[in-house]
């Protein structure tokens, strides 16, 4: 049997883009929550200039990497060597549907289970946190290699 090699070098990129993802993520739930509604089209500058807000598109960028790092930076850290030993033990956890459930649930349960009667009033306050686990997980298996053995 072969032994997957451990490398984070997946978790440390699904923990720079755990941020964006999540940003993401909840664009697509303000999308989806009521799909009857208009999208508003018109921009209100307020005053500002489009260049002042497409230079200020990178330090939001920034910001949203650091703190979503911070904070994603554990979890896939853990996950990777999970999903790894399991892997190990049974090849049906090397697949990337299962990396992607693992992710999603182990993002979404908590929350929902932290605030059950929030997640049952609209189900789309989960997609962000759906989306973004099971992005990171598929990120994070990315990451690995498989030793071959001659």
């Amino acid at each position: 049997m072969t032994r997957t090699a451990t490398s984070f070098v997946g978790a440390m990129q699904a923990t720079l883009v755990a941020g964006p993802l999540f940003v993401l993520g909840a664009a697509i739930s303000f999308l989806i929550s009521d799909p009857a509604a208009a999208i508003p089209v018109d921009i209100d500058l307020g005053g500002a200039s489009i260049a002042a807000m497409l230079l200020g598109v990178p330090i939001v960028l920034a910001v949203v990497m650091v703190v979503g790092g911070m904070m994603a930076v554990l979890p896939n850290l853990i996950g990777t060597a999970a999903m790894t030993w399991l892997g190990d033990r049974n090849p049906g956890a090397q697949l990337p549907v299962v990396w992607a459930l693992v992710g999603a649930a182990a993002f979404a349960v908590p929350i929902s289970a932290l605030g059950w009667t929030w997640g049952e009033t609209s189900p789309a306050h989960l997609v962000p946190f759906v989306f973004t686990g099971a992005c990171c997980a598929l990120i994070c298996r990315r990451g690995l290699r498989k030793e071959r053995q001659a």
